[in-house]
């Protein structure tokens, strides 16, 4: 029996497959510290990767399921860049001020779009295949920085009325200004390489570009589950899969990661204020 199909209870059967091992390899287990033992987390951290390899490799050799191995190749990209976060981690200790958080997320994102880009090229991809292009650049400049202003803009009282966000006051939120930016920048360039412009490409090979941008904003969406910055979680978890789609859906029609990053960077604003107000 085959296991992926072209008839629509095999496409479902395999959207199930790919939800389910993507949440377990990119999802909450890997971006947050969910308390699990030390040795636990080390098995799991180096058994992503490999066993996603393991499923390329096999993928790529059966003519059956050639034409997925990309996606599990991704998710050993994705499991390598992980992989290397918790290892150079290990040996960093900072105090836990917004210059060592901001600081923390420039390593993490420079590690992740090494791997992504390093991998990507080492498998015969082009650049071209994780949206690392010119695309159509003035709509998604023109996207990004008017929904980035919108949320700059609005940030302050976002994260004071709604979210609950205290010791904050205009001044301090402006010299909170060049930390902050580095801090979202830093963050809407890792989670837009790693949930997005990695997959949608490779997932469109399967489903075709709305069940892939669909399939994508699951898996992101499960990474913020364990949250604690907001008093209504499961709520923000179903905001994040809305948001998840609209920069899948920007992504896809800009043919760039841009607009997607200056969206995604925006919205981190007032949640960042949150975690720098509780420091």
């Amino acid at each position: 029996m085959k296991l992926f199909s072209t008839n629509p209870f095999s496409k479902a059967r395999s959207f199930i497959l790919f939800s389910i091992y993507g949440i377990f390899a990119l999802g909450p287990l890997q971006m947050y510290n969910i308390p699990i033992p030390a040795d636990i987390r080390a098995v799991y951290k180096i058994g992503v990767p490999l066993v996603s390899l393991f499923f390329a490799l096999f993928m790529r050799r059966n003519s059956r399921f050639k034409q997925y191995w990309q996606v599990f190749f991704g998710f050993f990209i994705g499991g390598t860049a992980f992989l290397l976060q918790w290892l150079i981690f290990q040996f960093l200790t900072y105090p836990n001020t917004m210059e060592s958080i901001a600081f923390e997320k420039v390593i993490a994102v420079l590690l992740t779009i090494i791997s992504i880009i390093t991998l990507t090229m080492l498998s015969g991809n082009s650049l071209d295949s994780i949206y690392v292009k010119r695309g159509k650049l003035r709509s998604g400049l023109l996207v990004g920085v008017a929904t980035f202003s919108f949320f700059a803009v609005s940030a302050f009282p976002v994260a004071t009325s709604i979210f609950g966000a205290h010791n904050i006051g205009s001044k301090v939120f402006f010299e909170w200004a060049p930390w902050i930016l580095v801090f979202v920048f830093a963050n809407g360039l890792l989670e837009e390489f790693i949930y997005r412009a990695l997959f949608l490409k490779k997932y469109e090979v399967v489903f075709g570009s709305k069940i892939s941008n669909f399939l994508q904003a699951i898996i992101f969406c499960t990474i913020h589950l364990s949250v604690a910055y907001t008093p209504e979680p499961y709520l923000f978890v179903i905001l994040t899969f809305v948001l998840g789609l609209a920069w899948g859906y920007i992504m896809q029609r800009t043919d760039s990661f841009l607009g997607s990053v200056l969206f995604h960077a925006g919205t981190d604003i007032p949640i960042i204020i949150i975690i720098f107000s509780a420091l």
